[in-house]
């Protein structure tokens, strides 16, 4: 039976960091290396990748690569050990997610609010960087924080994933997550405020104050975005924002 989230403990996700240990957590940076039972066991050098491996921190360390393990999607893992780190990623948390296979080229998670869970993809490209699963952690977050319990409609739900966004995009996490991650989630929130009535020099003041350059438009001559709609990727029919 899945436990509901609460506020308390869908906040604490960001405790996440903690799990690793002492000296590699003083600085940002390194390969976050996870052993086959789903456990993070420290960092290596100076990337921001997640892989897994049967070698042990230490050995890691003397290597002196990162190229060591294999990636979170990587199709020769065996999908006990992503669903092991999975489960104990969010039940050292307070958190329940529920597994599901990719459905878009681009799809993360979603914050399920009807079900009170975390849906997460096991499939995504984008699980490669350890700071591109923290930051769709804070968007969520953000969203449950903010947005949990209420009723919008489809412009509030758009201003609402803007919110998310540029909170998203102020955080630690997204400066530290890979550029292909952070080009999808800038297109995203340009082209939501560009819908939403914004000129464009508005649009580069807030760009510039999140400290990011401002994406080229892709919105077309019928209102739609990259995304296509302004709620796609936000908000669905049953209450859930994703990504």
């Amino acid at each position: 039976m899945k436990k509901k989230i609460t506020r308390k403990n869908f906040s604490s996700i960001k405790t996440i960091n903690l799990l690793l240990d002492e000296e590699a957590s003083k600085i940002r940076g390194g390969t976050v290396y996870v052993d086959y039972d789903g456990n993070i066991i420290g960092k290596v050098g100076n990337s921001n990748e997640l892989r897994f491996t049967d070698m042990s921190i230490t050995d890691l360390r003397q290597s002196g690569r990162e190229d060591i393990g294999l990636y979170f999607n990587d199709s020769s893992l065996d999908e006990r050990v992503r669903s092991a780190f999975i489960n104990k990623f969010s039940r050292n948390n307070g958190i329940n997610y529920y597994e599901t296979p990719n459905t878009s080229p681009q799809w993360m998670a979603q914050l399920n609010l009807d079900k009170g869970t975390l849906d997460f993809s096991m499939d995504s490209c984008y699980w490669t960087n350890f700071y591109n699963l923290l930051s769709v952690i804070d968007h969520e977050n953000f969203h449950y924080d903010h947005h949990y319990g209420g009723t919008f409609t489809e412009d509030q739900r758009n201003q609402l994933e803007q919110t998310a966004l540029i909170y998203q995009m102020s955080q630690e996490n997204f400066k530290n997550s890979d550029s292909g991650f952070q080009d999808l989630f800038r297109q995203d929130l340009a082209d939501r405020l560009r819908m939403s009535g914004f000129n464009e020099e508005t649009i580069r003041s807030m760009f510039e104050n999140l400290g990011f350059p401002l994406p080229g438009s892709m919105v077309d001559d019928t209102g739609n975005g990259y995304y296509g709609s302004g709620n796609f990727g936000a908000y669905n029919d049953y209450d859930q924002y994703w990504y």
